[in-house]
């Protein structure tokens, strides 16, 4: 376990969560799917990353450099602070994807089809990431 809290988390997440995006662009009807997939990015973004980054501190352990709740928080982020923050990054994720989907729905932007498979993938991707994100929390440190 010891060569496993030296490693960047960074690059590992990043890997897994690219390559799991481009395997549900394949095979799955991600259109069919984004209910799903929301309620994938919530709960895995609010109750998992959220709940764990909250108990960093119990475990004398710092959220990362660099992260809006570590700005926000401090560098030992209470539970509701953490929540708080992560339930805001949620909405504001939703608002985006929304907006530019109505943007798209105008049909004059170029490259139209591929604007919308990366953002109906949105919810897929941030949903990997915060599994990433909470497991680290939970293992890797």
């Amino acid at each position: 376990m010891g060569k496993f809290r030296e490693l960047d988390p960074v690059p590992i997440i990043v890997a897994t969560v690219f390559i799991s995006t481009i395997l549900a662009y394949i095979f799955l009807p991600y259109e069919d799917l984004q209910d799903t997939f929301w309620i994938f990015f919530g709960a895995a973004y609010i109750a998992g990353d959220g709940v764990s980054t909250g108990f960093l501190s119990r475990f004398d352990e710092e959220e990362r450099e660099g992260t809006i709740v570590r700005h926000c928080c401090g560098p030992h982020p209470s539970l509701r602070c953490s929540l708080g923050i992560h339930v805001l990054v949620f909405a504001a994720v939703f608002g985006v994807y929304t907006a530019i989907l109505q943007l798209l729905d105008s049909g004059v932007y170029p490259f139209e089809d591929i604007l919308r498979d990366v953002i109906l993938l949105l919810p897929f991707l941030m949903g990997m990431w915060a599994i990433g994100a909470t497991v680290w929390n939970l293992y890797g440190r």
